[in-house]
């Protein structure tokens, strides 16, 4: 082989290993790259897996509570629930032997928006002896409705020889919106 001929030889084996490494190069970019996004599928694939465990789980749990909510709500005074409320607390009048009017009633509306319950104002009237009027008293404060009565106004009436003893109720009670 002569002088030139090996010095192309050098440089063509030179030239071939700069390219043979430029594609090794490149090679390892793009292997490099398609790792690095194959390693962010990853994680977005194990995020979305544990949502929707986490779903699953909360799923579950709205199910298994669904009798303990049922519950919940019979202490508050349900959605359509106004006009059984008031039925309730004729039944109870009834019961302890006062006559009761309902004189007024109303739906206060929350103004903000993420509130889960509204007011219920009312203002009853009942009549009856002395006994039976407080002790309706006593039962519509323990009634188990978040609630407050803010006035009980008693009075005293002549009926012949007997006392009729005269009470106006103002209070509200809570009610699931």
């Amino acid at each position: 082989m002569s002088k030139s001929s090996k010095g192309i030889s050098l440089i063509a084996a030179t030239l071939a290993f700069v390219v043979a490494g430029g594609i090794f190069f490149y090679f390892y970019r793009t292997i490099g790259s398609v790792n690095a996004h194959i390693g962010e599928l990853t994680a977005q694939v194990t995020q979305n897996s544990k949502k929707e465990e986490q779903l699953r789980s909360l799923k579950a749990l709205f199910a298994d509570t669904a009798s303990q909510r049922g519950a919940v709500d019979t202490y508050f005074i349900g959605q359509d629930g106004v006009v059984p409320f008031l039925e309730r607390l004729e039944t109870l009048g009834k019961e302890t032997g006062v006559d009761l009017e309902v004189s007024s009633v109303s739906v206060e509306k929350s103004d903000a928006p993420q509130a889960v319950l509204e007011k219920v104002p009312l203002t009853l009237s009942i009549a009856g002896s002395f006994t039976a009027v407080m002790r309706f008293i006593n039962l519509l404060e323990k009634i188990p409705i978040p609630g407050e009565l803010t006035l009980a106004r008693l009075d005293r009436a002549e009926s012949g020889k007997t006392f009729i003893w005269k009470a106006s109720i103002t209070g509200s009670f809570s009610k699931i919106k």
